[in-house]
């Protein structure tokens, strides 16, 4: 399904241009270029007033005197929460880089920790580190950063943003609504305990995945039936690249004071490997206990796990043939636009034991 939002079609605020910093500091336009490209070729003093003309207007350095000219980089920022080797990320850049790449782009990484980092990214953005766009998949970024971007006229395009405010574009999939498909399957089963594994909410980036907890706590308080839910969340001891090393949550899980009917993962990296531990410790999956997962990942048909499908990389691809629309100046009919998330059922998932599934 495709949103449109109200008002006019987008186009890309004009930045500060070379000959913008050239008229206010009162040089030439190759004046300014030397006092990025070649500092020891302009006097000291004629420098300092070019660079902070530059500041002032919040011109970006471009990586080259023929990008200068043309005020664009062919530079796009991609901000990364996480390694690239995540299942996730990982369709994030290939998508990207299959439109962006053939049209002369490049894709700059940083890597986004925590706040600090977003603060420092967005402090050097103007003056070290341009870029014609900021692409920032999952994660909400400052509202400092947000301002910083709109006054340089650069694009922020988000994937699966939470929250849209501020946004230039953004494709997404909504999270909530589909861990509630999710927990709904399996109490339509029967299943009456259900435990959650998802990462911890105190992270100071605000992930998107975040609203699958609410989804979860939404779809069994609203249950026909009560339904007795365990809460359980991981720290990043608990995950390397996005896939659950799953001894800790293993111990925490069997001591429980009963186990429960079916474990909802946030996603299929911690639904995969717990299966696997668990099956090892002599627990049957679905018999024993059903698990479910979110991404319909690589490896989740191989295990037959339920799941809800989505597909990053078709989003990317999405948000860099819409961020070339901007870039060469024409408009984007539709900048938000939802993308589908289905469940699918796999064998992962079964009625609980000793119970009957619900007819609705």
């Amino acid at each position: 399904m495709t949103i449109h939002f109200p008002g006019k079609p987008l186009k890309r605020q004009q930045p500060a241009t070379i000959q913008n910093v050239a008229e206010r500091a009162g040089v030439s336009i190759s004046t300014v270029s030397r006092s990025f490209s070649r500092p020891d070729l302009v006097a000291a003093n004629t420098r300092k007033r070019v660079l902070q003309v530059a500041k002032d207007l919040d011109f970006s350095v471009a990586r080259s005197s023929g990008a200068l000219r043309s005020g664009r980089s062919y530079r796009i920022a991609v901000l990364l929460p996480g390694s690239p080797a995540t299942w996730f990320l990982s369709q994030i850049i290939a998508g990207l880089d299959s439109v962006l790449h053939r049209n002369g782009y490049d894709l700059s990484f940083y890597r986004i920790r925590n706040a600090a980092d977003q603060e420092q990214f967005f402090s050097d953005l103007p003056t070290r580190k341009n870029a014609d766009a900021v692409v920032v998949p999952s994660f909400n970024i400052s509202q400092v950063g947000i301002d910083r971007l709109s006054n340089l006229g650069v694009p922020i395009a988000g994937i699966n943003m939470q929250n849209k405010a501020g946004l230039t574009l953004d494709s997404f999939i909504k999270d909530r609504a589909t861990m509630r498909e999710i927990v709904d399957h399996l109490i339509f089963l029967g299943h009456r305990d259900i435990a959650y594994i998802g990462f911890s909410p105190s992270n100071s980036l605000r992930f998107s995945a975040m609203e699958r907890l609410q989804g979860f706590r939404e779809a069994c308080r609203n249950a026909i039936a009560p339904v007795h839910t365990s809460i359980m969340t991981l720290d990043e001891h608990d995950v390397v690249d996005d896939v659950l090393e799953p001894e800790r949550v293993i111990t925490q899980i069997l001591q429980l004071p009963h186990l429960p009917t079916a474990i909802c993962c946030q996603q299929d990296g911690i639904a995969i490997p717990l299966a696997c531990r668990l099956c090892q410790k002599g627990l049957s999956i679905p018999d024993t206990v059903s698990i479910t997962g979110f991404d319909d990942s690589t490896y989740a048909e191989p295990f037959n796990l339920t799941t809800a499908h989505q597909d990053p990389e078709d989003m990317a691809n999405g948000i860099g043939e819409k961020l070339l629309r901007l870039l060469n100046g024409r408009t984007v009919d539709t900048p938000f636009e939802e993308f589908p998330s289905p469940l699918v059922i796999r064998t992962s998932t079964a009625r609980p034991r000793q119970s009957e599934p619900l007819i609705p």
